[in-house]
């Protein structure tokens, strides 16, 4: 089990994940459901959350009542998922597994997955920041807006500043070149 916490500015509070590892599902105890990961809420320790939370390979996932052929399937759909992630750009549709930093499609925009999940009808990209980043069109320096703690600037990004392109000197930078000179390099 990993645990996220990126770096924030100081008083303010940047999301904090605790996402499983390669080949293993998270399990809070006495749920009935497993995940890809967690967020982490700010009134809660990361020692607190881990000791809540169990790390179950996905070899070990128990088996659901009824047909037996059913189950096996439903095991190699999960191995399947981990073992061949959907191919960059790949259509998104409601049931795929999807891992952090996949790229995928929805109508016509690239996006880029932040947190391991399965996809949801009611969980589409454009509505769902906190877990997936649209990407810029390829060869676009994308206007700098404020990002959150889920979709912050990393080291390389460009963006348009005041009418200037800056690009990130550093991961998770969530201020403007104008509130922090040093995060930026101007082109």
């Amino acid at each position: 089990m990993r645990i996220k916490a990126p770096n924030a500015a100081p008083g303010t509070q940047a999301a904090r994940t605790l996402e499983s590892d390669h080949g293993k599902c998270l399990k809070m105890m006495d749920a009935e459901f497993y995940t890809f990961g967690f967020v982490i809420g700010e009134y809660v320790t990361l020692d607190e959350a881990a000791s809540k939370i169990e790390e179950v390979s996905i070899d070990e996932l128990p088996l659901y009542d009824g047909d037996l052929l059913a189950q096996e399937e439903l095991m190699e759909k999960i191995k399947d998922a981990i073992e061949n992630p959907p191919a960059e750009g790949e259509q998104w549709q409601v049931g795929m597994s999807l891992f952090r930093d996949a790229i995928i499609t929805f109508d016509g925009k690239r996006y880029k997955v932040l947190h391991n999940h399965v996809t949801q009808a009611d969980w589409l990209p454009p509505a769902l920041a906190s877990l997936y980043l649209l990407l810029p069109d390829a060869g676009v320096i994308p206007d700098w807006e404020q990002p959150q703690s889920h979709n912050p600037y990393m080291k390389g990004d460009k963006v348009n500043y005041k009418g200037e392109v800056y690009e990130s000197l550093i991961d998770n930078n969530v201020w403007s070149p104008e509130a922090y000179l040093a995060g930026w390099r101007k082109l």
